[in-house]
Order: C-alpha cells, then structure tokens, then sequence
C-alpha cells in the first residue's frame, strides 16, 4: 500500500489542482467560485477525481492520499459486470463523506469524525466515473 501526502493546505477561496500517478486532483474550498456538485449538500471542501471510460483507474498499489486532513482512497476497477468504482474517506475531526456518481445513478455515505465514509458504484464501463470526498 503507498501513502502519498500532500502538506500544503490552500486558503479559502482557492482551488488546488494535484496530480498522483495518472490521475488529477481537483480540490475545492467553499467561496473559491465553484458550486459543488448538488449531490455533495455544502461542503466546507471538496475534493474529485474524474475517470473516463476507456481511462485506466486502478491504482497498484492500492494509494491512500493525505489530503484535507484526512486519508482518500478512491479508483475504478474494471469487473466483469462493467466497472466498480469507489471512494472512500477517513477525517479524525470533521463529519465528512464519500460520493460516487456514474452516469445517472449516485452513492453517498457521511460518517462522523473518526470514522470511514464508504461509497462505490458498479456500472457499465461506457460511462464516466467520479469519485469526490468532502469535508462538512
């Protein structure tokens, strides 16, 4: 398993672009100009990684990220029913939460402080797979 840290906190009002392996990061801050999706409610800070069908999403070794203050693991795996893509999001002080969307249909989990949010989806690999975590 590999733990990749990212130490720089952004201001608010600023949104921070990150790459890890072959996928890019796109976190955002509340009063940075970008609603988050409807699906994420308001979030203080929200983070998302896009994968396009035909993109290769499996991370090897499984990656955990250190970011928001918390630990990310997200990914698309191809199944043989299509793709299985996940995101899941652990904070030691904040309520916060996973989500995934593909094409229509939507998981969200919320934990409290201290504990695992998990939220996967399993679909037809033609679609396009995003995984967010947020900070409430």
């Amino acid at each position: 398993m590999a733990i990749s840290a990212f130490a720089a906190p952004a201001n608010a009002g600023s949104v921070r672009v990150l790459s890890a392996g072959s996928v890019t990061i796109t976190t955002h801050y509340k009063g940075d100009g970008t609603q988050p999706p409807a699906e994420l409610g308001d979030p203080k800070e929200w983070g998302v990684v896009e994968f396009r069908p035909g993109s290769h999403g499996a991370i090897t070794p499984k990656t955990i990220l250190n970011i928001g203050g918390g630990k990310w693991s997200y990914g698309k795996n191809l199944t043989t029913d299509g793709q299985y893509c996940y995101s899941n999001y652990y904070h030691p002080k904040v309520q916060h939460g996973s989500t995934v969307k593909v094409s229509k249909w939507t998981n969200k989990a919320v934990a409290s402080k201290g504990k695992w949010s998990y939220a996967n989806i399993t679909a037809g690999a033609a679609y396009t797979c995003e995984t967010f975590y947020a900070k409430y």
